[in-house]
């Protein structure tokens, strides 16, 4: 992930909360197309992202959370942490309340930000998980870069 963010532009300044705002867009959209970057997109500080899991979340599902976890861990530069009160306001929250598989794109900021698990077969897939989670870290759909 972080190599992928290198063959991207960005272009970023601190905000007054002490996070970095980086405006991305891919190299192809600056260079052919001469695109302005439209969006805003708040990166977690220090590359470690806080993460609480509901008390409602399965045991199953919270180990496949876990590999998912520990998946991206091992193939980027990311920590992703267990969320601990005194030393973290902005978190990911695991929840499994709302219908869909969604994460808010990149650190939302004003405390816990959702990541939604839908108790249903292809929501608590290891893949789909690191999706969301890639979502929840600031990552676009390919598509979309």
């Amino acid at each position: 992930m972080c190599q992928s963010f290198k063959s991207n532009s960005a272009f970023g300044k601190e905000n007054r909360d002490g996070l970095i705002e980086v405006f991305f867009c891919s190299f192809c959209e600056m260079q052919h197309f001469g695109l302005l970057c439209n969006a805003v997109l708040r990166i977690w500080t220090n590359g470690e992202m806080p993460v609480k899991v509901h008390n409602s979340i399965r045991t199953d599902v919270r180990a496949t959370i876990q590999e998912a976890m520990k998946a991206i861990a091992d193939k980027t530069c990311i920590r992703i942490v267990r969320y601990e009160e005194s030393r973290h306001h902005n978190y990911v929250y695991i929840i499994s309340h709302e219908r869909g598989c969604f994460a808010h794109l990149g650190q939302a900021g004003g405390g816990a930000q959702i990541l939604n698990l839908q108790p249903i077969p292809h929501c608590n897939t290891k893949r789909t998980i690191i999706h969301e989670l890639m979502h929840a870290l600031g990552v676009y759909h390919e598509q979309q870069r």
